[in-house]
């Protein structure tokens, strides 16, 4: 995989995107337009990573029911394969709100 390489997936009514960047580094970058209106306390997106990575954020700035504002991190030491093929699952502090499908390449 290359720099500007891609994977996603649609989730909780909107999209979470992934694209490897310069130096070992993966930008996550979505924004999720439903599913959290009972949401109780922090809200923390897992990327189910593969070989057991588990790539945690927490949304708790984000939060705007019933989603969340736009949102953008990095992840280093990482490349878009350790994103391409996984689900991620949105939590709460009363646990699984909901897992997506796996993330996938555009064709």
């Amino acid at each position: 995989m290359a720099v500007g390489d891609v994977t996603y997936t649609d989730f909780l009514g909107g999209r979470v995107t992934f694209t490897e960047i310069a130096g070992r580094k993966v930008r996550m970058s979505g924004q999720l337009n439903g599913g959290l209106e009972l949401v109780t306390g922090s809200v923390v997106i897992e990327v189910r990573g593969q070989e057991g990575k588990d790539l945690v954020k927490d949304l708790d700035s984000g939060l705007k029911s019933p989603g969340t504002r736009p949102f953008e991190c990095e992840y280093l030491n990482a490349t878009i394969d350790d994103f391409t093929g996984v689900p991620i699952l949105a939590r709460d502090d009363n646990g699984p709100i909901s897992i997506s499908d796996p993330t996938e390449t555009p064709s």
